[in-house]
């Protein structure tokens, strides 16, 4: 049986593989929700370019907006 503190090294070593595995893009909840998950409209925006960017789909700063709302 592991232990917590085992099962918690496991679950620190995938969030660092997954992180450094360029087919996987990691966002933090807050971010992608903005205000209304307690975040920023800044960040949303930032990450809602991100994904755009990752999944390979232009978009404009017109339809980010449109998209945070």
């Amino acid at each position: 049986p592991h232990s917590v503190q085992t099962s918690l090294i496991h679950v620190a070593n995938q969030a660092v593989r997954y992180a450094k595995d360029s087919r996987r893009l990691l966002v933090r909840y807050e971010d992608l929700v903005g205000e209304a998950g307690g975040g920023t409209s800044e960040a949303q925006l930032q990450t809602l370019q991100k994904i755009a960017n990752f999944i390979e789909v232009a978009t404009s700063n017109e339809k980010l907006q449109e998209i945070a709302l």
